[in-house]
């Protein structure tokens, strides 16, 4: 049994572009500590493929590299979990005994909401809080982990999805993110000079903070709080 205890701040890990040598440490190091505190002691990480997997990346691939990536982190097994295919009852089944889940990068739009239908949204939270069970992500994952992913319109890349069951207009959701960061930010990833006029305009619009995130950091979240590194 686990005794339950809330986590004044979730533990993240969140990169624009995948867990580089500096952010893996992070990982490695957060990682064994959110396997301490699981039933089997054991650092099972769930990989979430579905942002990659709308925008027509072959989830087999994708698996089989983050699968020897995050075991090369301390990963005792990796479970591929797409969300568009589970339920609750599935999603609920897989994150009980996980250590940390893996969001994968591509359309933020669509992993939303299919984070948001399946359950897996509200069950992560709850488990980022009560067991410190480690949320980490890339880009898309990044992003859902944050207050808001209405960040996405900064820039316009990502699809979103309008017309579609996918669509999160009008959803009784919106365009909330898993809000998991300290304050309550959110995160913009990508970050390069070419984009300082649009933060410039579009940061002020936003009521809570926006963490900005370049190629070479990573944000990372622990029992100290919200920080940027190196």
């Amino acid at each position: 049994v686990v005794a339950i205890r809330e986590m004044k701040h979730a533990r993240l890990v969140l990169t624009s572009s995948g867990l580089t040598s500096e952010a893996g440490s992070h990982f490695a190091r957060l990682l064994k500590l959110a396997a301490a505190e699981t039933p089997s002691k054991e650092a099972k990480v769930v990989y979430i493929p579905d942002a990659a997997a709308a925008e027509g990346a072959g989830p087999d691939g994708m698996y089989r590299r983050m699968q020897s990536e995050l075991k090369h982190l301390g990963a005792s097994s990796v479970v591929c979990l797409p969300l568009a295919t589970a339920d609750r009852a599935q999603v609920a089944a897989e994150l009980e005994g996980a250590a940390c889940v893996y969001v994968e990068m591509g359309n933020t739009y669509f992993v939303t909401y299919q984070a948001r239908r399946s359950g897996f949204a509200e069950i992560a939270t709850k488990l980022a809080y009560e067991r410190g069970m480690l949320f980490s992500g890339a880009s898309a994952g990044a992003i859902l982990a944050g207050k808001t992913i209405e960040v996405c319109f900064w820039k316009g890349w990502d699809d979103p999805g309008y017309g579609t069951k996918w669509d999160l207009k009008g959803t009784e959701w919106g365009y909330n993110g898993l809000n998991l960061l300290a304050g309550g930010a959110s995160i913009f990833p990508h970050y390069s000079p070419q984009w300082a006029g649009k933060v410039r305009e579009m940061k002020p619009r936003h009521k809570e903070d926006v963490v900005i995130l370049d190629e070479y950091h990573c944000y990372v979240q622990d029992e100290d709080g919200g920080r940027l590194v190196p």
